[in-house]
């Protein structure tokens, strides 16, 4: 069973950060199914007619265990619920980023059904350019490419809550202390989010080189998108150490382009262990969101209970009451 802590958290919120068809827990084109992408087993929506533990609200049973949705208390988004045609301000606060290096007031309109229907209809292919295009659209003050690339899941999440005035989503997850299962409603304040904690520090490497860092926007993901679908590099780029490298800002007081930051630990001029303390470093100030929400356990009262919120048809289309 894996337990999640923040460092283990802060881990996988980097190597997500990487590739959003990997955060976002997204079907292949060639598949019906959803993939878990977690450390632990959640059944996906599809799958809840099926579970012999059906959830008592659809199936219209009582529960011995008290209704979360109901009987815990919950942080609201009330201050998001009315606002006009010219969006709601986003607190900064909320955001993973906190709003660190915005120059403007950050403002969200709520989804519109086609844009709904876009979302629903995201996969690993697409994922990118329907997100990016909504976001282009949907959140105003700044340009969106500016817009930090740990706080576009997040985003995402938040337009839905706003659209729907946070309409609770059913999640069964499993405790990492009892490991015992439950259902409960999935709402903004569940998300699993690490925030910003400060800047990243010069590092020194063992090679002697001095590495200085920035926080990757939008802008510098669709460069790395550009870069490997460029024809004219014949290598083959690794999509996780130009996922990282987009951090670098420049090498010995040099300022280098993300293909030449890239190139740094991919042509050997770092080595190994170099790669290493860079990794470790970026993991001290690492920050953003998880497709998983956590409460506490109702079964043993002293764990918290994980499940995976997947970027899926239900999520963005639910059945109201």
């Amino acid at each position: 069973m894996r337990i999640v802590r923040d460092r283990e958290e802060k881990e996988e919120i980097l190597r997500n950060q990487n590739r959003a068809t990997n955060s976002m827990n997204l079907k292949d084109d060639s598949e019906d199914s959803y993939k878990e992408e977690a450390g632990f087993e959640v059944q996906s929506s599809d799958e809840h007619a099926a579970e012999e533990d059906p959830d008592p609200e659809s199936a219209g049973e009582e529960e011995e265990i008290k209704d979360l949705s109901v009987k815990e208390e919950v942080k609201k988004i009330d201050k998001y619920k009315s606002f006009g045609n010219n969006g709601v301000p986003i607190d900064p606060e909320d955001l993973p980023s906190k709003g660190k290096s915005y120059n403007a007031a950050l403002l969200a309109k709520k989804l519109t059904a086609i844009q709904i229907k876009e979302l629903s209809r995201i996969t690993r292919d697409n994922v990118d350019r329907i997100v990016d295009n909504i976001l282009s659209k949907n959140i105003l003050g700044i340009d969106y490419k500016l817009l930090k690339k740990a706080d576009k899941l997040w985003l995402i999440y938040f337009l839905r809550a706003i659209t729907y005035e946070d309409y609770p989503y059913r999640v069964r997850g499993e405790c990492d202390s009892c490991e015992e299962k439950s259902w409960f409603d999935y709402t903004l304040d569940k998300l699993l989010v690490t925030y910003y904690s400060g800047e990243l520090d010069d590092l020194t490497l063992p090679n002697g080189d001095v590495l200085s860092f920035k926080f990757p926007t939008i802008a510098d993901e669709q460069e790395a998108t550009a870069i490997k679908n460029n024809p004219g590099y014949i290598e083959n780029i690794d999509t996780e150490m130009m996922g990282t490298a987009d951090f670098i800002s420049k090498i010995n007081g040099k300022k280098v382009s993300l293909y030449e930051a890239y190139g740094y630990f991919v042509r050997g001029r770092g080595s190994a262990m170099d790669y290493a303390h860079f990794l470790s470093h970026l993991k001290d100030k690492v920050y953003g969101c998880r497709p998983i929400a956590s409460t506490s356990c109702p079964h043993c009262g002293s764990g918290k209970l994980y499940a995976e919120v997947n970027l899926e048809p239900n999520f963005f289309l639910p059945t109201v009451k």
